[in-house]
């Protein structure tokens, strides 16, 4: 398996149990629920499964994953690399031999780098080089017993990963379960070497509360809350069925108004909200789903896609190597922005770093033309928030090209995240900043995200100032702290007479100015609607 964008693939974290490679900063929950986004039962993605594969496994017994699911057996396939240390931990607890042991389930174990030798799987630990490394025998347990499951090197075709490979985030160890009926979902989220009994209760749960044929289909719209008025937004049908379904869409407000298929997109062109409507059927009944997504048009001088939205999520990989993420903004975003001042990124206070801004001109797919650059050490006492990327000068924009933002550091979990805007231009990631892909491309269906990041045509970036009556600050005179009444507030910069930003305030309209010297200040407070510059004295 190539290095590259798959040493960047993301995988929920769950607990300490965390994955190899590119995770997600989800907290500390042992077991998410994959379905916590959806208001009803739907609770994971079945999806069917590709061909099944045929494949050798290493004593040169042939192994087809059909004639188990002809059996009526649920089929667990571990995806894992022999020199990875989570996937080791759960061949070591037992768990997939308890689970192998189950009267109604097979566990098939599958190497799935091809890159990897079959000598890894038999060890001993050791080697050098990445690709090399094997953290032991693969073919026993922790007591010396031989593996009572079938131990498989995929090939160079990666034929047992592309059974299972729609919802292949590249994460290992990535377990999947395949039913008898020719479905499988990603477990991850349900399981943990460090919790043994817990995992196997979940798995058994899950395989109880598959599809099976005859049932009426489940259904949930996969798509964002809230996007740009006069652009489309894009959703997905999220669908449980074993037997075939019709699929419509009603957008209301939107263009088109109606649509069928998994995969579609409509435009609002009036500001939100507006209702989406998803009806699945088959022989057996009909599910019905809606979402609420709330438009909003791009303010002067700024573009962005992540407005009004919260932080969600950290995204990064447990180790020290540098990352790359970008938003892009075709040509049509650019009307009336002719150049970039500076631009805003959101960073956590927990992952502080040297993060770097560049600004490309490029293709639809990737930036090319590089035209400028800068650089911010952000610490820990700077908090969390919007963190302002100042250029040297305005950077003139080509509205010809696509307009790239690219974003890199180096840090556990530099990528932070919002709910998933609907734009696919707003979750790029690549490992060496050369090639690019989608976020939810590398992590498991149904799971996306938006960078927040903002960029900026002027000074004040929204181009609106706004009047007395619409920022009020009070007290002023003030000994500590300072309210803000301002509607859409988003964060303030508090700057000393000296023009230096000495503190800056993100999600709270009550400022505490206690570490501050007296003296006179400017509160510069940015809303959704524009920015106000007020002094404020600090007794």
């Amino acid at each position: 398996m190539k290095k590259g964008l798959l040493a960047i693939i993301a995988a929920l974290t769950i607990g300490s149990a965390a994955m190899a490679q590119f995770t997600t900063s989800t907290g500390s929950d042992e077991f998410i629920d994959l379905g916590a986004k959806s208001s009803r039962t739907f609770t994971r993605q079945w999806v069917n499964i590709g061909t099944p594969f045929v494949a050798t496994d290493v004593y040169g017994n042939t192994v087809k994953l059909q004639d188990f699911l002809d059996s009526g057996k649920f089929v667990v396939i571990d995806y894992s690399c022999t020199w990875c240390g989570p996937c080791w931990n759960l061949h070591i607890s037992g768990m997939l031999e308890q689970i192998n042991a189950l009267p109604d389930f097979q566990v098939i174990w599958v190497e799935c780098e091809s890159s990897n030798t079959t000598q890894q799987i038999f060890g001993p630990r050791g080697g050098s080089g990445y690709a090399s490394q094997t953290q032991g025998d693969w073919t026993h347990n922790a007591n010396g017993d031989s593996i009572p499951y079938p131990i498989i090197d995929d090939d160079a075709n990666r034929t047992c990963l592309r059974t299972c490979a729609q919802l292949y985030a590249g994460s290992v160890p990535t377990l999947m379960l395949v039913t008898p009926y020719g479905q499988y979902v990603n477990l991850s989220g349900y399981f943990s070497y460090q919790q043994v009994a817990q995992s196997i209760t979940n798995i058994r749960s899950i395989a109880n509360s598959a599809p099976r044929p005859g049932s009426a289909p489940q259904c949930k719209i996969d798509g964002p809350a809230s996007g740009l008025t006069g652009f489309p937004v894009a959703m997905n049908a999220l669908v449980n069925t074993v037997d075939p379904v019709t699929i419509s869409w009603t957008f209301v407000g939107g263009t088109p108004a109606s649509d069928t298929g998994y995969n579609v997109s409509t435009t609002f062109n009036a500001n939100g909200p507006h209702r989406v409507i998803l009806t699945v059927s088959n022989a057996n009944g009909t599910d019905h789903d809606t979402l609420v997504v709330i438009t909003r048009t791009i303010p002067a001088n700024v573009i962005s896609y992540t407005f009004g939205s919260t932080y969600s999520t950290g995204i990064g990989n447990n180790t020290s190597a540098k990352r790359y993420w970008a938003v892009s903004f075709p040509p049509e975003y650019l009307t009336n922005f002719p150049q970039v001042h500076h631009v805003e990124y959101y960073v956590n206070a927990q992952y502080p770093a040297s993060y770097t801004a560049k600004v490309y001109s490029g293709s639809a797919t990737a930036p090319q033309t590089e035209l400028g650059s800068t650089t911010l050490n952000v610490t820990s006492a700077m908090g969390n928030g919007y963190k302002s990327f100042d250029f040297s000068s305005p950077i003139a924009v080509d509205a010809s090209k696509t307009l790239w933002i690219v974003m890199s550091a180096t840090s556990t979990f530099p990528v932070s995240a919002c709910a998933y805007s609907g734009n696919p231009n707003s979750n790029w990631i690549s490992s060496d900043g050369n090639t690019w892909q989608h976020i939810n491309e590398l992590m498991s269906s149904g799971t996306n995200y938006s960078w927040m990041l903002n960029v900026y045509s002027s000074v004040n970036g929204l181009g609106e100032v706004l009047r007395s009556e619409d920022v009020q600050l009070f007290p002023n005179p003030a000994a500590d702290n300072v309210t803000i009444m301002a509607d859409g507030f988003r964060y303030v910069d508090v700057i000393d007479m000296n023009g230096t930003t000495v503190m800056t305030v993100n999600d709270a309209k009550t400022i505490n100015l206690g570490n501050l010297s007296s003296g006179v200040y400017v509160f510069r407070v940015v809303t959704d609607n524009g920015v106000a510059m007020r002094k404020v004295v600090k007794k």
